[in-house]
């Protein structure tokens, strides 16, 4: 419950401001096989590889849902810049 409260506090304080409009970051909470990306207790499947988003890194979804409410799915890695094309699942 502890973590659970502190990632929520995390995805509150953490955010990118994107034209002018806060969107909150979630962290990449794991990755499997470089192509199934845990993100916000969500699935998603990589379209493509997806080079630079790595488990803990933050994200924000630049099109799609961070609820798994969505048929595909852009991110962005808040550190490296890089962007990957996911399926929502």
């Amino acid at each position: 419950m502890v973590i659970t409260a502190v990632v929520s506090c995390m995805l509150i304080i953490v955010s990118c401001v994107t034209a002018g409009h806060a969107t909150p970051a979630y962290p990449v909470q794991e990755v499997l096989k470089d192509e199934i990306y845990i993100i916000n207790g969500y699935r998603y499947e990589a379209m493509t590889a997806c080079e630079g988003i790595a488990e803990g890194d933050w994200v924000v979804f630049l099109q799609g849902s961070p609820y798994g409410t969505c048929s595909s799915a852009v991110i962005q890695n808040l550190y490296t810049g890089a962007t990957c094309s996911l399926w929502c699942d």
